[in-house]
């Protein structure tokens, strides 16, 4: 289930709402996404499957991840240097033992269709619910390879069982980094969100190289393919004068129901038409090197064993029964998907005393900034990555909090869970749901 834009304001009660009223008006969505883009450093934002995230530390969320960690080293980190490199520049972090004993090196062999660029994979650092991959790529003398060219990947996984299953980053595309010491060598490097990635089995595919024009004509046509297929809904249900002001002023009718627009998509699946159009659209345009190199990597993790329990939330709308998980550096929060409007929070206490909170909404007032950013950072551990998932029936929802350094389960001593009714940062309830045996 892609998640829709129309989906956002579902719970909005606008009469209930202390906030400013929403008012309707025309806006040039290219220019806000050009905007967007601009200021946040993004190539580009591509829809997720039964998915929502949002980094909270992008830029830096590698660098973070050696700051400093409770965990002792169990191996040794020689022969990762190049993993290293790969992540941040020419030199290895001050203190490459914090994150060394997770890193994982498997050897892995890749089936190529252009054996003149050559795919290694450098390491793997990560547990059950995040995973950094680094692969080096190396150019023939014949090949051309450069930061502004990209591939597309495609990523499924698959379990002890034999199901397969696409992740949510399958289709996205990601731009080469040249190294600093060697010529005609870059890097790629993925950051992968999905729960319960211990033990799977990832089939992964590199498809071909292209530059950023190649792939904003790519997105321009698949825009357009999106907007055909509601223009003809328009025609369909509105008739051709709705059509003609939506083509001049970019305008819905007025009678246009955007509950039964989504509906109608879920009807004629056209979520899975774009992904199979994005697809098309790729394979058919033009490439700056083509080829397809592939691979299957095992997701296994040298973690510490878990940390599971169940609990009874008191103070949400639905009291329901949940359940959590901690494992090395993230955590996970399942309840029951409802549609009750609660804002949900967690603070995590480690046994040193500082914190880790799923969202900065519910810190108190002296602690953040107009922007809602951690003005006392050296009482939190920060994220690198906070995501949410649905399981395939919708009936449970899982917020996951990925941290910027490797945590014993253990030295988590107690947390609690926030939760606000009415939107008002000043009526927020607490409960401790979890307290270190």
């Amino acid at each position: 289930m892609t998640q829709n834009i129309f989906d956002i304001f579902d719970n909005y009660n606008e009469e209930e709402s202390k906030h400013i009223k929403l008012q309707e008006k025309p806006i040039n969505t290219q220019s806000v996404k050009n905007r967007v883009m601009e200021q946040t450093q993004q190539k580009k934002i591509t829809c997720t499957s039964k998915k929502w995230y949002r980094f909270t530390a992008i830029a830096a969320a590698a660098a973070v991840l050696v700051t400093g960690s409770a965990i002792s080293v169990s191996a040794g980190f020689d022969g990762i240097s190049e993993f290293f490199n790969s992540l941040f520049s020419s030199e290895s972090p001050e203190s490459p033992e914090v994150m060394g004993s997770l890193v994982t090196q498997p050897v892995v062999d890749f089936d190529s269709s252009n054996e003149n660029v050559e795919f290694k994979l450098l390491g793997l650092y990560g547990d059950n619910s995040q995973a950094m991959l680094s692969f080096e790529v190396t150019a023939g003398d014949n090949i051309k390879l450069s930061e502004d060219m990209a591939s597309v990947i495609y990523i499924t996984e698959t379990d002890e069982n034999g199901t397969e299953k696409e992740l949510v980053q399958s289709g996205e595309y990601k731009y080469l980094k040249a190294s600093d010491t060697v010529e005609n060598t870059y890097y790629l490097n993925l950051f992968l969100r999905e729960p319960d990635l211990q033990g799977k089995n990832l089939n992964i595919s590199f498809n071909n190289f292209y530059t950023e024009k190649q792939i904003d004509d790519v997105f321009s046509q698949l825009q357009d393919f999106d907007t055909s297929m509601l223009k003809d809904y328009i025609i369909e249900n509105y008739g051709e004068d709705s059509l003609e002001r939506f083509d001049k002023e970019s305008i819905l009718p007025e009678e246009f129901d955007v509950d039964v627009w989504k509906n109608h998509r879920k009807e004629m699946n056209m979520d899975e038409l774009i992904k199979n159009k994005y697809k098309e659209l790729y394979a058919s345009s033009e490439k700056a090197v083509s080829g397809v190199w592939s691979s299957e990597i095992i997701m296994d993790f040298p973690v510490i064993e878990p940390i599971t329990a169940s609990y009874s939330e008191t103070i949400t709308t639905a009291q329901s029964q949940a359940s959590l998980k901690l494992d090395t550096i993230s955590a996970q929060f399942t309840r029951p998907n409802t549609d009750d409007g609660d804002g949900i929070g967690y603070v995590l206490t480690l046994r040193d005393g500082r914190k880790i909170i799923s969202d900065t909404w519910f810190c108190s007032r002296d602690e953040v900034d107009e922007d809602l950013n951690l003005i006392l950072k050296e009482n939190y551990v920060a994220l690198t990555m906070l995501y949410g998932s649905w399981n395939e029936d919708d009936t449970e929802f899982t917020e996951v909090l990925c941290y910027s350094e490797p945590i014993e389960p253990q030295d988590i001593v107690e947390i609690k869970l926030l939760c606000s009714k009415d939107g008002n940062r000043d009526n927020i309830s607490e409960e401790i749901i979890y307290t270190a045996q």
